[in-house]
C-alpha cells in the first residue's frame, strides 16, 4: 500500500477477543457493539480475532461460563451445574495460539470476562457465592504465564 508513492511500513499484528471486535459468539449467540477502543486500535493495528470458546469446540449460543474456586486453584466451569470445565482446554487453546501466530505483538483482552479479562475478573465459590474481584480470566492467565511480556 502506498500513499503519494511512499510505501507504507507494515503494521503489526495484534489479538484481539472476537467479543470486542464485534463478531456474534457470545454465549447468547449476540454479538457487542463493537468498541471505540477496539475499533480505533484496528486503524493502528492488524487485528486477528480469537475466540476461546469457539477456538476448544463450544457451541454458539452455549451455557454461560465463570471462574470458581479459590485463589490458587481457580476452574473455569459452567454457571449452571459447574459440570462443563473449561479450564484445561481454554488454557491449551491460548498455547495453540501462541504457536499459531508467534509473529502477534500484543492481545486485547476483555475487562472481567472469565476467559480473556485482564484483572479483577469475579471468581465464585462452588455454592455460587461472590468471592472476589481479583483474578485474571483463564486464556489471560494462560497467554501472561506462556509469554509475561
Amino acid at each position: 500500500m502506498s500513499t503519494y508513492g511512499k510505501s507504507l511500513p507494515p503494521r503489526p499484528l495484534v489479538g484481539i477477543g472476537s467479543c470486542p471486535a464485534g463478531q456474534a459468539v457470545r454465549y447468547n449467540a449476540q454479538a457487542n457493539k463493537a468498541n471505540e477502543h477496539a475499533r480505533a486500535i484496528c486503524t493502528h493495528f492488524e487485528t486477528r480475532a480469537f475466540c476461546p470458546q469457539t477456538g476448544i469446540g463450544l457451541g454458539i449460543p452455549r451455557p454461560p461460563i465463570h471462574l470458581v474456586g479459590e485463589a490458587t486453584d481457580v476452574r473455569v466451569l459452567d454457571v449452571k451445574t459447574h459440570n462443563q470445565d473449561c479450564t484445561t482446554p481454554i488454557a491449551n487453546y491460548a498455547q495453540q495460539v501462541l504457536n499459531l501466530a508467534p509473529m502477534l505483538a500484543g492481545y486485547v483482552l476483555v475487562k472481567g470476562s472469565p476467559r480473556y479479562g485482564y484483572g479483577h475478573v469475579k471468581n465464585y465459590s462452588p455454592q455460587g457465592h461472590h468471592l472476589a474481584s481479583d483474578q485474571n480470566g483463564m486464556f489471560a492467565a494462560a497467554l501472561a504465564a506462556t509469554d509475561p511480556l
